[in-house]
């Protein structure tokens, strides 16, 4: 909840149980989180962005950790919007800030990043693939918004939509959502093919 800057817990049916955070700069604060994930252990990931940084905590609230602070050398943040969590604890983060995704160790170490090139431009949302494969999303200077997934073996393959958010099914297959419309993009099947395009508004 980026105005209480907090993170709401609910039930399968809907049932309120609890809430943590809160707003502040504090270990276990929170400053408008734009995103969350789960971790392997069951943990919870938050995109700390006003703050500049991702906060960690156990399913109960309990704070673990934090990792980074506002920057743009390797290892720091600026904006992050986002981050997915691997099964072996490496985690992936989405800066709109520095227009880049970086993959970081379960400990918080710097391994890699994506954006060098211009690729990316102010990525939204980052989700991982059973396979390993990474899906980015975020909007282009053009007002136009784009999707991208990086395969393990290193192919990067463009999606275009009108939407600036990702969520992966368990079948593998992608639902890309947001402002502009709804796609359901299949996960290419056999074929290494992944594009789709919705002409932007004029």
């Amino acid at each position: 909840d980026a105005w209480s800057s907090q993170v709401h817990a609910y039930d399968a049916t809907a049932g309120y149980l609890g809430s943590f955070g809160g707003a502040g700069q504090a270990d276990g604060q929170l400053s408008g989180p734009k995103g969350l994930a789960l971790g392997p252990d069951g943990d919870v990931w938050v995109a700390d962005s006003g703050n500049n940084r991702i906060e960690r905590f156990h399913p109960d609230g309990t704070f673990v950790a934090k990792y980074g602070a506002r920057g743009s050398d390797f290892g720091e943040f600026s904006d992050p919007t986002a981050v997915a969590v691997a099964p072996d604890g490496t985690f992936y983060v989405s800066e709109a800030g520095n227009n880049r995704v970086q993959k970081l160790s379960a400990s918080g170490q710097f391994l890699a990043y994506l954006g060098n090139h211009g690729e990316l431009q102010a990525p939204h949302d980052v989700k991982l693939y059973r396979d390993g494969s990474l899906a980015v999303a975020g909007n282009t200077d053009r007002g136009r918004v784009y999707g991208v997934r990086i395969r393990a073996t290193g192919q990067a393959d463009l999606l275009r939509v009108g939407a600036p958010k990702l969520a992966v099914g368990r079948d593998g297959k992608t639902l890309v959502y947001g402002t502009l419309g709804i796609l359901y993009a299949d996960e290419g099947g056999a074929s290494d093919l992944f594009f789709a395009y919705r002409a932007e508004k004029h």
